[in-house]
């Protein structure tokens, strides 16, 4: 068993094939060493790349390295809505009918969502009437009182952080945390190098995949020395813009077209608040409270399909006095699969991005960001400015979509356990399996798919 990426889908299915007795070799192209006893984060962990984006070359918010993009997010583990599941309805007049559903349904995905919510220690979100005592911010239990008087509910983000060794960063999204705290799928990759047959392969890019042969081209990223990896099964989990390039870049035949096509990463909005008291974000986490209420938006917008509502940590570049006087909330939003929205690749076979936001997407951010502005007044903001999705066309951490799962071979990559369509024993297990992009980030959809497919290939396979 060959795992091509070290993520969110890879890291996990690396762990579950693992720990049921496989042999599993995990090639990641990025590595790093963490000092394990730092009090502060010490280092980004995302990748040092220049992509080609619509025309411009650009540094993109993407995790590098052991356990890729879950080393630095914000860690919060989200169900997403049952009605994820049948976007069609609420966006009728944008998508082809046979298109409406995904092969898979809320139910049977539940039972996976708890197995990963159990591996990081989270229970699922709920709004509370009382905030837990001594757990938050005094910043959040403010807003969350306030709101309650206004009649909207809120509750604490379920959030992969083990609170007893936190150290409570105020900027923990984007680095390496410094002491292990908040958990990603790293600690699974390294339990099960540990206590199984698991064996890492960091500083390798994969240049081709032969489906016939069952085989990985691999290149050295210190040497330029490149060698062949054989097995019976190969999983690729490398993410939205790096898998569809593989693919891409070994010739695959695709009768749907939209291999790399589709390409998304959530049209949300940002608000800040500026407040006379202090919210002290420039000295402690403050990333806890979140709102699902507006989840299918609000009656003024029509109540057009969002997301959740949470709370953000400030930017460490604002002075601290400043920090810690403001509150950072993001509204996400689903955007619509576009078929113009891609990955492509260039001459030397690197992702090229094209990405515009559909004039819908933008619609509803600015309306989030609205209900934003209104809710930081609710607890007392003095003055507040938004940003819509349009403004940051770097920040692509919720990435999904590019190679969609379906039941049909024309209208999706592939199929139900996100095998490409004709193939036997390889499978896509990050983000881009994703035909719509939910209204909560996209990791613990991933990592519960990894444990869905894997437990298939487990009864499929004999082991």
């Amino acid at each position: 068993m060959i795992i091509l990426g070290s993520g969110a889908g890879g890291g996990v299915a690396a762990y579950q094939l693992a720990s049921r007795g496989w042999k599993v070799l995990l090639i990641e192209r990025g590595s790093f060493v963490k000092d394990g006893h730092a009090s502060h984060p010490i280092s980004s962990g995302l990748d040092q790349q220049s992509y080609l984006v619509n025309g411009r070359h650009r540094k993109l918010t993407v995790g590098y390295g052991l356990g890729g993009g879950t080393e630095v997010y914000g860690a919060v583990l989200m169900r997403p809505h049952e009605v994820d599941f049948a976007p069609g309805q609420h966006y009728s007049n944008l998508f082809p009918k046979a298109e409406w559903d995904w092969p898979v349904s809320f139910a049977e995905m539940r039972p996976y969502y708890e197995q990963v919510e159990n591996l990081f220690g989270i229970t699922p979100f709920q709004a509370q009437n009382e905030l837990p005592a001594g757990q938050t911010a005094p910043i959040n239990e403010h807003l969350h009182q306030a709101w309650k008087r206004n009649h909207i509910a809120s509750g604490i983000l379920p959030l992969a952080i083990q609170r007893n060794s936190c150290l409570e960063c105020e900027d923990c999204p984007g680095f390496l945390c410094p002491n292990g705290s908040r958990l990603g799928v790293r600690h699974l990759i390294e339990r099960a190098m540990r206590s199984h047959d698991l064996e890492v392969w960091s500083g390798f890019h994969v240049l081709q995949i032969n489906k016939n042969r069952g085989e990985a081209l691999l290149e050295n990223v210190r040497t330029r020395e490149q060698k062949t990896v054989k097995a019976s099964i190969i999983v690729v989990s490398l993410g939205a813009m790096q898998s569809p390039a593989l693919f891409l870049r070994s010739e695959w035949e695709d009768s749907s077209g939209l291999l790399g096509r589709r390409y998304m990463y959530h049209a949300g909005g940002v608000a800040a608040g500026c407040f006379i008291n202090q919210t002290q974000a420039g000295e402690r986490f403050v990333k806890q409270l979140g709102t699902d209420q507006f989840y299918l938006g609000s009656p003024q917008s029509n109540n057009e399909k969002w997301g959740v509502i949470q709370s953000l940590p400030t930017p460490r570049l604002l002075p601290s006095f400043i920090r810690n006087r403001t509150y950072l909330m993001m509204a996400t939003v689903e955007d619509i699969p576009q078929a113009d929205n891609r990955i492509t690749i260039d001459r030397k076979g690197n992702p090229v991005l094209h990405h515009r936001f559909h004039s819908f997407d933008l619609k509803r951010s600015k309306d989030a960001v609205r209900i934003l502005k209104g809710l930081l007044r609710m607890g007392g903001a003095v003055g507040t400015i938004g940003l819509t999705a349009d403004r940051n066309n770097t920040h692509i951490g919720h990435q999904v979509g590019t190679m969609c799962f379906g039941k049909n071979s024309k209208t999706s990559v592939l199929d139900p356990y996100c095998r490409p369509h004709g193939t036997e024993r390889m499978f896509v297990l990050d983000g881009s399996f994703m035909p719509t992009s939910l209204g909560v980030g996209p990791a613990l959809t991933i990592m519960a798919n990894a444990l869905r497919v894997t437990d298939w290939i487990c009864k499929q396979y004999g082991k």
